[in-house]
């Protein structure tokens, strides 16, 4: 992968090489010094480029280790462009998520507004309400928030955009007098494509645990997908027993509170997790994309929410 367009830090490496070399035959030997230090600043931020990448891969390569997350072997940014390679797929798992999230909110709310039609059962919605009520703001918080890691998955895969970053970033790094416009565009090419890769990962393993809202399809990452039947619904609201009753007995019955709020619980517990991570991360890779840029001389550019 080539990383640099070496001809650029060649023009300026030769630019101030003969500026400099100028300079002493004219006997300006102070301005020559600060010409030849140019060229040999040069290239030695080229060196920092490729070592930056490669602690950039190395780094990658421990967390994602680390969290038992398989993603290849590290070397000189093969491990960074392969994650800006995953986000298109990667922000499918945001969006499935998203659409658990909202599934769940909508469903107890559909609930509660159909108990509410008799005056029987409108007690039985208000208790749904109280006993849903902490995991539905959760889910909702979950809902907005796997939206917003879809939409910016989706901008950062956009067709070339990791090239033009890692290339023109990484060229104009090397190159004093344009450092300032290359830092933050490396910066972002090093940071934000192994951070999402790394946090749909962690809402991917929350999505398997997470119990799937009635009427959508269980996620399973390398299956196959399969129909749901609105009997299917009907036997998970009432702990999916083998002796399930007939659809009109599903209403009346009391496991529907003890089910729907435990479950709607435990798609809560499943999600939290990585709704702290996924905001949390995008905080950080923020963090760490702004004080890389700032390192190189560069102005930091970060994303948050």
């Amino acid at each position: 992968m080539e990383i640099i367009l070496d001809w650029i830090p060649g023009l300026a490496i030769s630019f101030f090489a003969v500026l400099g070399l100028i300079h002493f035959i004219f006997g300006r030997r102070s301005e020559a010094m600060r010409d030849f230090e140019a060229a040999a600043w040069i290239v030695v931020c080229v060196g920092a480029v490729y070592l930056m990448l490669n602690t950039a891969d190395n780094v990658t390569h421990s967390v994602f280790s680390t969290a038992g997350f398989s993603i290849g072997e590290p070397g000189e940014g093969v491990l960074v462009k392969s994650s800006w390679d995953m986000l298109s797929e990667k922000a499918k798992v945001f969006f499935k998520a998203h659409e658990y999230c909202r599934q769940w909110v909508l469903y107890v709310d559909s609930l509660r507004s159909v108990l509410c039609f008799t005056v029987i059962l409108s007690p039985l919605s208000d208790v749904i309400g109280s006993a849903t009520g902490w995991s539905r703001a959760w889910l909702f918080a979950g809902s907005w928030t796997f939206l917003g890691m879809y939409f910016l998955a989706k901008i950062l895969c956009f067709p070339g955009l990791f090239s033009i970053l890692i290339t023109f970033g990484a060229t104009l790094t090397t190159v004093p007098s344009l450092r300032r416009v290359g830092a933050w565009m490396f910066a972002l090419a090093l940071t934000y494509g192994p951070a999402l890769v790394f946090l749909a990962n962690v809402t991917g393993s929350a999505l398997e645990k997470a119990p799937a809202p009635p009427g959508v399809v269980k996620y399973c990452s390398g299956c196959s997908s399969t129909s749901v039947s609105s009997y299917d619904i009907l036997k998970y609201l009432v702990n999916e027993s083998e002796n399930t009753p007939e659809p009109k007995e599903v209403v009346y019955s009391p496991d529907i509170v003890i089910n729907v709020a435990g479950k709607c619980a435990d798609a809560a517990y499943a999600f939290a997790p990585a709704i702290v991570a996924c905001v949390i991360g995008v905080i950080i890779a923020g963090a760490l994309s702004r004080s890389i840029a700032n390192a190189i001389g560069g102005t930091g550019v970060g994303l948050r929410f």
